[in-house]
């Protein structure tokens, strides 16, 4: 209990458990939406579109990360490189970028993601670009670290994104299309860069991508529209999935059966205490092979587990025994 109601959300409206916590940053009303950017975010279409939008981005987000690899002969004619310096290279980049993404994910739960994500786009790109124009090993070195930093907000930014959008009759689904971004991105960055490279420098492929990655950002922050967090999470009336059939609603609506029940009353699990009109059934019978039904909690929902992969084992015995009785066989090696 509590005396305060204003603490208790007395006295107001209480603040649903999906709403924006004001004690964790900018808030969806930080940024002003255009009127018309909220009614397309409103569609049923919407969804689909921001997977597009981010798979672009995924895109980038590989497609520059692999642009140095292609370019790693030329790098070594032309500064002098090391085999150990080349590898510490393409090291800097993953040694930042898995530092800092836990730092990232704390971030991204307490700004406003349709401004993150667009944003570490733009920085990224800029980055990339910037290593085009370095002129020494160490520069090299500190712009991939850095574009390191940039990248490792997007996934975790991009993933809760989806994830808000996306329900779990899509959520797998766009995910899916999603993650096509990293692999197209890794390849055709690295064929990209090299062909770049072949015909104009090895600095052409970092302002190429660079470029071409911050101007889409500045498109990107435009056609994002910001989730309610945990929106996709919000229960239905309907507390049991509709695509279950009737025999799963029944036992989820109570899932304890007692022993004597009939299967086609007691839901699939019936079928495995008590066979209906057969073993099982009629307890005391020869050949039973009911069994109690666990308790409930966690406990008894591992032993539910063991007693059903037993009694499915127990009844194939079973039935295979009546198609093979002792002593049969199948009339070979006899003349």
């Amino acid at each position: 209990m509590c005396d305060d109601d204003d603490a208790c959300g007395q006295g107001s409206s209480p603040r649903r458990w999906d709403d924006p916590d004001p004690a964790l940053g900018w808030e969806n009303d930080a940024v002003e939406i255009p009127a018309s950017m909220q009614r397309i975010a409103a569609s049923k279409a919407y969804p689909w579109l921001v997977v597009g939008l981010l798979w672009f981005c995924g895109f980038f987000n590989y497609a520059d990360r692999q642009a140095v690899n292609s370019v790693f002969p030329l790098l070594g004619k032309e500064f002098s490189l090391s085999d150990f310096q080349l590898g510490m290279l393409g090291s800097a980049f993953m040694i930042v970028y898995a530092s800092t993404s836990p730092l990232a994910g704390y971030v991204v739960d307490r700004v406003t993601r349709r401004v993150l994500i667009p944003m570490g786009l733009a920085i990224w790109s800029l980055i990339c670009a910037a290593t085009g124009m370095s002129q020494s090993y160490a520069q090299l070195v500190f712009f991939r670290a850095a574009e390191g930093l940039g990248e490792s907000f997007y996934f975790p930014a991009s993933l809760s994104f989806l994830a808000d959008y996306h329900g779990r009759a899509t959520r797998s689904r766009a995910l899916g299309i999603h993650q096509t971004s990293v692999y197209l991105g890794t390849a055709e960055g690295a064929v990209l860069a090299g062909r770049l490279a072949e015909h104009f420098g090895w600095r052409s492929p970092f302002f190429v991508l660079g470029l071409a990655g911050a101007a889409y950002a500045l498109v990107l922050g435009f056609l994002l529209v910001e989730p309610v967090r945990g929106q996709s999470e919000v229960a239905k009336p309907e507390s049991i999935d509709p695509a279950l059939g009737d025999a799963h609603r029944a036992l989820a609506a109570a899932p304890q059966r007692t022993r004597g029940a009939r299967g086609r009353d007691a839901g699939v699990p019936g079928l495995l205490w008590n066979e209906p009109g057969r073993a099982g059934s009629r307890p005391g019978r020869r050949g039973s092979t009911a069994i109690k039904p666990p308790a409930a909690g966690p406990s008894g929902a591992a032993a539910g587990l063991v007693a059903m992969v037993s009694a499915v084992l127990a009844r194939g015995a079973q039935l295979f025994a009546r198609g093979h009785p002792a002593g049969s066989g199948n009339g070979r090696g006899r003349h």
